[in-house]
């Protein structure tokens, strides 16, 4: 397996070496601990806990261009994703939409870009 994890020099590259995979806490088929797969437009977190998954979120999955052409063909392999989610919130009430915004900001982020766990060992 190649090395994982992000350019030596804190730069950006977009290849199959600049992803990482996280194991949070100790896998057990009984206590919980989670497992985290990560990399340019791409983030998962898995929760396992009693012997099976408990949680796929936050997940998300992205792509730029949303459309290309290649040798004719045109590609758009989120497009459902997004129409999904679109009809989604304009099938939620004004109160609803309402309800589900969150006034809060989070700054606990405690892994991205120039700060991964292997930078940050001693």
């Amino acid at each position: 397996m190649n090395d994982m994890g992000p350019p030596p020099d804190g730069g950006l590259a977009y290849s199959s070496n600049s992803y990482f995979i996280a194991i949070l806490g100790e896998p057990s088929a009984k206590d919980p601990w989670q497992l985290q797969f990560g990399g340019h437009h791409l983030g998962t977190l898995h929760s396992f806990a009693d012997g099976g998954e408990t949680s796929a979120t936050p997940n998300f999955i992205g792509i730029e261009p949303k459309v290309w052409q290649q040798d004719g063909t045109t590609y758009a392999p989120l497009t459902d994703d997004r129409d999904a989610m679109v009809a989604a919130f304009d099938a939620l009430s004004a109160e609803q939409l309402a309800t589900a915004e969150l006034d809060d900001a989070f700054s606990d982020v405690l892994l991205g870009p120039g700060n991964s766990p292997r930078r940050n060992r001693a």
